[in-house]
């Protein structure tokens, strides 16, 4: 990733081996643990506060895996319990866990399996600041103890590591060629600190206690599968498990770990990025605002001018333009991981950020907005397959006027990837389905459009009462028709 003269320096590709290098508390054998704000705390600017207006907990990065080889032990948080259904995700810029959906399946989608489970038969969560081979935080699931663990309280868990199996997902439609589908490293825990599962150590012995088969067809079917026409085919499949001997020189080589004084570096580059944004790009200038009278008028044509005496963008278009050829890349990458502010604090520059966030995040995914057709599309030649559009290089050829036109048909765009894409994105202020943490959040999250064997309908008509974006975000508009448009004065 590029460095430029400012210094932004993402770490998010030189981690090095840190994730085995941290050494963990031998003398804290505990099963559970509370979360203490870290991540948090450092600046109010960059805070997330809960209803009562205290600092949150991050469960991602306020707490790392504290990988122990003398005992085979691990740090993770749950995401789904034993014996239910209710099932949650991790956003990692707010570092809150949010309702996904209800686990369903009426049969076997590869059609191989005569087992059928109705609930989740293993614990399902995640290894905190651990990133596995597809980009996704690190999988576990976990036998034993269904009644200890909690979705509701902000408590990491510590539990054994025994093996593992490889999990591939494809992301939509059919994956019919075997280098389409994504592999990666799911691990299996035990609760150790319980009698019944203390004694076992291997994947062996885990399989004398439970039926593998149930397991496979959960981690199959229950999260759904993908749409083809009016099919509904399978997105995961699971191989056997393996030893944890075969297991880790597998993760070792192919995750990311987040160690803390990366972590202190990615959050220092980028606060000072977000701010630069906001300070180069988001903050409103003459040039941005109304001119009402003629003098006001005047006094735009001399500001603009000085700006362009000094070598600067002036409009926010050429602002933008800027900004975007720079450091669009660095920007993708920070929104990402790094929460884009407090929104208590400055909610003008918290809802600029969060505007570009997914402004460029949509560009990044395949997808533009057509200033001439004043719609977003598909940003691909279906002949060749090659992109049409390269916002670095051609957002200059939109007026001010189109690219506020951008943002404001932003929510029609976010709507039609609900229906018409393998991923869609909403913008969760608080997690308040009946099924919810019922958290703060305030944040992008990026989900997958499920399709389900059972409660289809139901699950559709959920998925339609969860708002794109809150009432309260309002992009500020950058163009106006005003005396300039009357005097034909062309920006």
């Amino acid at each position: 990733m590029k460095s430029h003269r400012w210094g932004y320096v993402l770490f998010l590709f030189i981690f090095g081996c840190s994730f085995f290098n941290e050494k963990p508390n031998l003398n804290d054998q505990n099963l559970l643990h509370d979360t203490k704000p870290q991540w948090f705390a450092h600046s109010k600017n960059y805070q997330l506060l809960d209803r009562e207006y205290n600092v949150r907990p991050h469960l991602f990065f306020d707490m790392g895996p504290e990988w122990s080889d003398r005992h085979q032990e691990i740090n993770f948080y749950p995401l789904a319990l034993e014996g239910q259904t209710r099932t949650l995700d991790i956003d990692l810029l707010s570092g809150q866990r949010f309702f996904q959906y209800d686990a369903c399946a009426k049969n076997d989608l590869w059609n191989e399996n005569q087992s059928r489970v109705l609930v989740w038969p293993f614990t399902m969560g995640y290894i905190p600041r651990m990133i596995d081979q597809i980009g996704f935080p690190q999988k576990i699931i976990v036998f034993g103890a269904r009644k200890i663990f909690s979705l509701d309280e902000d408590r990491y868990y510590r539990v054994k590591v025994i093996g593992g199996y490889v999990e591939q997902v494809c992301l939509y439609g059919r994956c019919r060629e075997q280098n389409s589908w994504l592999s990666r490293m799911v691990l299996i825990g035990v609760n150790q600190h319980y009698s019944e599962w203390s004694q076992i150590a291997s994947i062996e012995e885990l399989k004398k206690k439970i039926d593998w088969r149930e397991s496979k067809f959960a981690i199959e079917n229950l999260g759904g599968g993908n749409t083809l026409g009016e099919k509904i085919v399978p997105s995961v499949k699971a191989s056997e498990p393996v030893e944890l001997n075969d297991v880790m020189p597998y993760l070792k080589q192919r995750r990311i770990a987040f160690a803390s004084k990366e972590l202190v570096g990615l959050r220092s580059s980028c606060s000072l990025l977000y701010e630069k944004f906001w300070q180069d790009v988001g903050v409103q200038t003459l040039l941005d605002k109304p001119a009402l009278t003629t003098e006001e008028v005047k006094n735009v044509l001399a500001f603009k001018q000085k700006i362009k005496s000094e070598g600067k963008p002036a409009t926010f278009k050429e602002r933008l333009s800027t900004f975007t050829k720079k450091y669009m890349d660095d920007f993708v990458t920070c929104s990402k991981f790094h929460y884009v502010g407090n929104v208590n604090e400055n909610p003008e520059r918290f809802w600029f950020l969060s505007y570009m966030q997914i402004y460029m995040q949509l560009h990044k995914d395949g997808y533009f907005y057509d200033c001439r057709g004043k719609t977003w599309l598909l940003n691909t030649k279906p002949s060749k397959g090659e992109r049409i559009y390269d916002l670095k290089k051609d957002l200059f050829l939109c007026s001010d006027e189109e690219i506020d036109q951008a943002f404001s048909y932003l929510g029609v765009a976010l709507k039609n990837l609900r229906t018409e894409a393998p991923f869609s994105y909403r913008f969760i202020d608080y997690d308040n389905h009946e099924l919810g943490t019922h958290q703060k959040i305030y944040s992008w999250v990026k989900e997958k459009n499920r399709a389900f064997t059972c409660n289809e309908i139901e699950y559709k008509k959920m998925v339609k009462t969860l708002p794109i974006m809150p009432i309260e975000a309002k992009w500020q508009k950058r163009f106006h028709k005003d005396k300039r448009t009357e005097m034909g004065i062309i920006e």
